[in-house]
């Protein structure tokens, strides 16, 4: 399965962050999602509103399959990582409205109560 057009975009402009090889792209999103919230100011704030600009514009508009990947690949395991410390109230500003209202939901079918700032 090759990577789809939009991934070498976010590749550039996440470039200091790990996000793995090979071609399966759920991993790399993952690994992604796990290298920033691992070490978010290694991103600038311009970087941050990219990326998550990007995100939202696949989730919102790109392919069932790329939404789903960055969905449950990308904005889960942030999740998980926001549940083992990440202040993901710090970045929020950038998460997009179809990707907060995947994490809500998200929260919801988990039996997670969002904050208010969500």
């Amino acid at each position: 399965m090759s990577l789809p057009a939009w991934w070498d975009e976010l590749s550039s402009s996440t470039g200091a962050l790990d996000s793995g090889d090979g071609d399966l792209l759920g991993i790399r999103l993952s690994r992604l999602a796990r290298s920033f919230s691992a070490s978010p100011a290694e991103l600038s704030e311009r970087q941050r509103s990219d990326m998550f600009g990007l995100l939202e514009n696949v989730l919102a508009h790109g392919s069932e399959a790329d939404g789903n990947a960055v969905a449950t690949e990308f904005f889960e395991a942030l999740l998980a990582a926001w549940d083992e410390g990440f202040d993901l109230e710090a970045v929020w500003h950038h998460v997009g409205p179809e990707s907060r209202a995947y994490c809500r939901a998200w929260n919801e079918f988990n039996g997670v109560e969002s904050p208010n700032w969500m």
